[in-house]
């Protein structure tokens, strides 16, 4: 009889919290999704940044979705729930534009076009993090919906070197040193071992910068505009007795071991211009940047930026895709990219050369 009472009595329990599931209160949705199927534009709703709670508001086909061009909003709003609508305007644009939470610090970008009957229809898409800067952007957005506004600066777990296996962040440095041994190579440069040799007297430091820019030069052949990438090169030498050079070279990369020398110039350093580039290169603790930073983001065209540094105290190389003035490679390169555009008159390559506005 009491076991009979105690099954009853635990039947009925499950009961209860079957029916309290079943008439449970929904949980409130994010600040930024709109009830029901009303479209509204409201720049000053902001976005916010959704735990993975929400993720069913964001199938794992939501890409696939949004692929389809054409397809309206209403569409999409049925997979992926009603979010507020922002529109960024200046002087040429206006675009319309809303963003969703997807997981690990990674928000998902979704234009949209007016249908002209007061919808929308779905337009250009993309994701992006807290990496994404907006000087990178070819799509613009209002300065609040940044990624790392609205991510408030968090990144995806990936960009940690706890994430990865002693052997993958070797491997991943051993690749970077590869890819800058061969750009040296394949362009001809003079290895810089040779360089430190025979000047091995008189020599203090050695900085070796490369950068590979994508669509770098513009021709015309045959009537045909053509673009071809670039390669420019800076070594600077530091001597013991205080002075300094620059050797500037930049290359045009027409196809694989074809690298064709454009401009070519050395020029020395003053005092001040010394100063400024170290202490550019100490605050930017270059020692102690990694060679391999999980933080970089790897795509197809931009530009990669390497530096290699040799001291008495260590020899060391950093690069980097699409480095951001967040990073220390970019505040070095560039800090030597104003020195040339100062000291040298650079005659091609969109690094040095508007083509736009020619």
């Amino acid at each position: 009889m009491k076991k009979r009472i105690v099954c009853l009595i635990l039947l009925l329990g499950t009961l209860v919290l079957s029916l309290a599931s079943c008439f449970r209160m929904p949980e409130p949705l994010p600040s930024d999704f709109v009830e029901g199927d009303e479209i509204v534009v409201d720049n000053d709703i902001p976005f916010v940044y959704t735990p993975p709670s929400y993720e069913d508001y964001v199938p794992e086909n939501a890409f696939t979705i949004a692929k389809r061009e054409n397809y309206t909003y209403s569409y999409f709003q049925e997979w992926c729930g009603n979010k507020v609508i922002h529109c960024y305007k200046d002087d040429t644009v206006e675009l319309y534009y809303t963003v969703y939470s997807l997981s690990n610090n990674t928000l998902f970008y979704l234009f949209l076009k007016p249908d002209g009957n007061g919808g929308f229809l779905m337009d250009q898409r993309f994701s992006a993090d807290a990496r994404d800067h907006k000087d990178i952007w070819r799509i613009q957005v209002c300065e609040q919906d940044y990624p790392a506004v609205i991510l408030e600066g968090k990144l995806p777990d990936y960009c940690f070197f706890d994430y990865y296996t002693a052997e993958e962040i070797s491997r991943q440095t051993e690749y970077r040193w590869q890819y800058f041994i061969d750009d040296c190579t394949e362009a001809g440069l003079e290895p810089y071992s040779k360089l430190i040799f025979d000047r091995r007297d008189t020599i203090k430091s050695f900085y070796r910068c490369t950068q590979y820019v994508c669509f770098d030069l513009k021709e015309t052949v045959d009537g045909r505009p053509l673009s071809w990438n670039g390669l420019y090169c800076y070594d600077l030498f530091f001597y013991q007795d205080g002075t300094a050079e620059l050797h500037f070279q930049h290359y045009m990369h027409k196809n694989y071991w074809n690298y064709e020398l454009l401009q070519d110039e050395t020029v020395k350093l003053t005092e001040a211009e010394i100063e400024k580039l170290q202490g550019v290169i100490i605050d930017s603790d270059f020692k102690n940047i990694p060679t391999w930073n999980p933080e970089e983001k790897r795509g197809f065209d931009g530009e990669t930026t390497c530096i290699l540094g040799v001291t008495p105290e260590y020899d060391h190389l950093i690069s980097m895709w699409l480095s951001t003035p967040e990073y220390g490679i970019y505040q070095i390169r560039t800090a030597i990219e104003d020195l040339v555009r100062e000291k040298i008159e650079v005659t091609s390559g969109r690094v040095y050369v508007d083509y736009e506005n020619d």
